[in-house]
């Protein structure tokens, strides 16, 4: 997970700012029921482009090369795990171990700043699903559907925006990377494990499963890709200096070190990973090495900043 800052929640894709979208959501909130709504609007080919652009921190999606990415958990969809757009506030029924029955966000179904990219691990009921813990009141009920004189349909989207007033006074437990912070928040073990900082973290690894086996295994062998090609190079100078002398050892570093540099580039799965990885590459890939050879990865690492 990191910050997402792409999406301009006040310009929805087109076929979300039409009447037969605001026709789904007036229907949805005169029976107050999220199910209503088919997926032909908050699914369309203009919302899942945006959101797979978005996702890799893109303003544009190119299917040829580009790999859209889990907004929670960072993996794309050669992972394993099929994407599929997602309601941050569940439509149809939120599950809350203080209020299990409460109906959804039904009005919030078509809502442009509440579709997220998901993968299916983290969007299956044995992770978020329906889950939605807040701290303070929960909004129940909202219309933002108006009717023009001439019949016609107007969204008023003022409250129902994710980082409108009303909304966030729910205080949400879930992290929403689009409008809240990130980094610094979560910490990793070299066994890619994850682990929250504060509470709202601590929720959001528990309700996404962000500790689920592949998750922590596909993590676990960025790093140990990184940090055994780091170890080899400095192998190969001891084993065999007249091949690999001082100076071919230090090229050799600059250009993994600029790996673990890259791996944070958002387009790259779990890049928050790479994010503290890098942060704390003492940790990480000092102590993995001799004393004799510590001195010149720090250099060499400090280059790549």
């Amino acid at each position: 997970m990191i910050h997402w800052k792409r999406k301009d929640f006040r310009q929805p894709p087109k076929k979300l700012d039409t009447q037969g979208c605001y026709k789904q959501i007036e229907k949805a909130v005169k029976q107050k029921d999220g199910g209503k709504y088919t997926n032909s609007y908050y699914r369309c080919d203009g919302v899942l482009d945006a959101l797979r652009a978005y996702s890799i921190c893109k303003r544009s999606f190119d299917p040829n090369k580009d790999q859209p990415k889990c907004y929670y958990c960072e993996s794309t969809g050669e992972q394993g795990a099929a994407l599929q757009v997602e309601h941050y506030r569940p439509k149809a029924k939120v599950i809350d171990d203080n209020s299990p029955s409460e109906d959804g966000y039904y009005w919030l179904g078509n809502e442009w700043s509440n579709l997220l990219l998901a993968c299916s691990k983290c969007n299956d009921r044995s992770a978020k699903g329906n889950k939605f813990p807040i701290l303070g009141a929960r909004v129940m009920d909202h219309d933002p559907i108006r009717t023009t004189s001439s019949g016609k349909f107007e969204y008023d989207r003022s409250d129902c925006l994710i980082n409108s007033q009303m909304l966030s006074a729910e205080q949400p437990l879930l992290l929403n990377p689009e409008i809240d912070s990130i980094i610094g928040r979560f910490s990793f073990g070299k066994d890619g494990q994850i682990y929250g900082h504060d509470d709202r973290a601590k929720e959001t690894i528990k309700i996404c499963n962000l500790n689920r086996k592949p998750l922590v295994v596909a993590r676990k062998k960025i790093y140990d890709e990184l940090k055994e090609k780091v170890k080899m190079i400095v192998i190969s100078h001891i084993e065999r200096p007249n091949i690999y002398p001082l100076a071919t050892l230090k090229d050799m570093l600059s250009g993994t070190c600029k790996e673990i540099h890259n791996a944070m580039i958002a387009e790259k799965p779990y890049s928050l990973y790479a994010h503290y990885f890098n942060s704390h590459y003492q940790e990480f890939f000092l102590t993995e090495l001799p004393m004799s050879f510590r001195k010149v990865f720090r250099e060499c690492f400090a280059s790549m900043k």
